[in-house]
């Protein structure tokens, strides 16, 4: 008899797995949906009828099993209409089996008002935890009842009776506690699947809506990409793509470099920032790509979802705007006037050398000049012949000077500079002369002129090694002293800074 509780224990317990496997894409409460709740009832009527094949005779009219329990559980689980089709199915096959009679007509009847309890208070009593065992003390008081009316009626004795239910009981009580914590235990994992299903249905109706191409792979294959990555990589259909490995996609200058592939940083992060990369398309167009990637669980084995988005046009963008600035920060640091550097370069230009000049230990020279009498010029021929004039002295001087380490610039009115990087005195006279020879001899006409009658220029030259007390403006005044004794000794000379 022991050993038949046990197989009556073992049924019930593994048929309690099965049944929950069965509806694990569906939630299993009283509140399911009618067809959940009849099919629960189905289910446990037939656990119940394969318990009672199990079922113990204890004699002619007598046996003992667990049906009770799954009534129970379908109660739980789907409220008075599974409770009710399940007892209605363990009462049809008590007759059934055992066939019609006194004794199977009132333990069909007693199965039918377990049935109709426990649908009606389960889940109406509450806390349930404490709930089911009072019911199931109920059914058991029900079922010993029973047992008692059946054995009076047949007039059988009594007397071995007592001990056989106290056995039962024990084993009915202990197994419908653990039915109990198998329920809830099948439940939670049900409702954790179907939540989880949820959230990746959810999850990917998200991706799938993404504005940004979204590709699901391993560390070899594509296993899944939405519509929006499909159009980013210019494929007709998902096949053309997935099996694919998106290394093939990766323009080939990325492939090389390890700090460019954000899957290898994923072992020490759960998701990389942001990198930007080139991909080539289907149709071998290269794009603009900004990627993302974080790793996942896909299909219950690991994975990583990376995020592209195109960013060709706001490249295309960036380059333009960068030339711009490019252009505006050149037209800035030029003369409006002559296209030649102005004073904010000279000033930025002048500073730089002096500290190379000064790191280096080299002579950092200055030419300042200015054309002479440049206002009875304008007076004579008027501001647009003095501009006209401003501009061919700038070209010519910039044209005569083209080294990069020197600057011509426009130092204010009619007066203009030249910073020699690396160049001792003897050379900047040299220089100096040159630019003062040169404008003469564009024998620019200048009637009003009491030097010459044409157009002149009066230099003053400095250099200096310079040291760490003094700034660069201590050269630009050695350098205007230069000129303006060039001025006072006539004009049209060069003339040199002397300490």
């Amino acid at each position: 008899m022991v050993n038949d509780f046990v197989i009556n224990a073992a049924i019930l317990i593994a048929s309690f797995f099965i049944i929950g496997q069965l509806f694990r894409k569906y939630p299993l409460h009283r509140t399911s949906l009618l067809n959940t709740q009849i099919w629960i009832g189905i289910c446990y009527g037939l656990q119940g009828i394969l318990l009672m094949v199990y079922t113990i005779r204890l004699d002619a009219l007598t046996i003992m099993d667990l049906r009770h329990i799954p009534i129970m559980i379908a109660a739980l689980q789907g409220g008075l209409p599974a409770a009710l089709i399940s007892s209605f199915i363990v009462a049809l096959a008590r007759i059934g089996l055992f066939g019609f009679s006194f004794s199977s007509v009132t333990a069909a009847s007693c199965m039918l008002l377990i049935g109709t309890g426990c649908g009606l208070l389960l889940n109406r009593v509450k806390p349930v935890k404490l709930s089911f065992p009072l019911l199931n003390v109920a059914s058991l008081l029900v079922i010993s009842s029973t047992i008692f009316i059946n054995r009076a009626h047949a007039g059988l004795s009594l007397s071995t009776l007592q001990s056989l239910l106290l056995f039962y009981w024990l084993v009915a009580l202990l197994c419908g506690q653990l039915a109990y914590y198998l329920y809830l235990y099948i439940y939670r994992m049900n409702t954790l699947f179907f939540k989880l299903q949820e959230s990746e249905q959810r999850y990917r109706s998200l991706i799938e809506k993404s504005p940004d191409a979204t590709i699901v792979h391993d560390s070899n294959t594509i296993l899944f990409v939405n519509g929006k990555g499909l159009q980013l990589l210019h494929a007709a259909s998902p096949k053309e793509v997935i099996g694919s490995s998106l290394q093939q996609f990766i323009h080939p200058l990325y492939h090389k470099e390890p700090q460019q592939q954000p899957h290898e940083r994923l072992n020490k992060t759960a998701e990389t920032e942001r990198i930007e990369q080139k991909y080539i398309r289907l149709d071998g167009v290269e794009i603009d790509v900004e990627v993302s990637m974080s790793s996942i669980s896909y299909k219950e084995q690991p994975a990583f979802v990376t995020t592209i988005r195109d960013i060709t046009d706001r490249k295309i963008t960036e380059q333009k705007l960068q030339q711009a600035i490019t252009a505006l920060q050149r037209l800035s640091d030029l003369d409006g006037l002559t296209g030649i550097a102005n004073r904010r370069s000279f000033d930025s230009f002048l500073d730089q050398s002096w500290k190379i000049a000064m790191k280096k230990d080299e002579p950092l020279s200055l030419i300042m000049f200015d054309a002479d009498e440049f206002k009875a010029y304008n007076d004579a021929y008027g501001h647009q012949g003095g501009d006209d004039c401003l501009r061919m002295l700038a070209s010519h001087t910039e044209h005569a000077l083209a080294h990069s380490n020197h600057m011509v610039a426009r130092y204010g009115g009619e007066e203009f500079a030249v910073i020699l990087c690396n160049t001792d005195l003897d050379v900047a006279i040299g220089i100096a002369e040159q630019i003062r020879s040169l404008i003469e001899a564009l024998a620019i006409p200048h009637s009003s002129s009491k030097v010459c009658n044409v157009v002149t220029v009066s230099i003053g030259v400095a250099t200096i090694m310079p040291p760490f007390y003094i700034s660069p403006r201590e050269l630009i005044e050695r350098a205007d002293s230069a000129l303006y004794r060039a001025k006072i000794e006539g004009r049209n000379r060069v003339k040199a800074y002397d300490d």
